[in-house]
């Protein structure tokens, strides 16, 4: 049996690292879409789904990128893309190019 100490950080259902085998960019994990005018009912139901796969400390940015943890740098980039593409599934695709586009979900969110 593998030692906890020894697991990576992704491959722990704990840690806001995982992601299961089943999440794809294209995911769509928010059952209301944005468009333009309901914004408060579609960022509820986002950080909804985002407090479910435990990642919503990646919107408010408090779970910041690591510095010198070469690998959990990759598993953090790996997520916060995977979140980017998440909130970019959500929004009417006609809406989709007027939004900037930005590197970090805390980013994005914020816009």
């Amino acid at each position: 049996m593998t030692d906890l100490k020894d697991m990576k950080k992704s491959d722990n259902l704990s840690s806001p690292y995982y992601l299961h085998p089943f999440d794809h960019p294209g995911m769509n994990i928010c059952p209301v879409v944005y468009k333009g005018d309901n914004h408060e009912e579609w960022a509820r139901s986002m950080r909804n789904a985002f407090w479910a796969k435990r990642k919503h400390e990646f919107l408010d940015g408090k779970f910041l990128k690591p510095t010198d943890d070469l690998e959990e740098i990759e598993d953090w980039w790996s997520v916060n893309s995977m979140l980017v593409a998440w909130i970019f599934q959500s929004i009417e695709p006609t809406l989709r190019s007027t939004i900037t586009y930005h590197d970090t979900v805390k980013e994005l969110w914020k816009t």
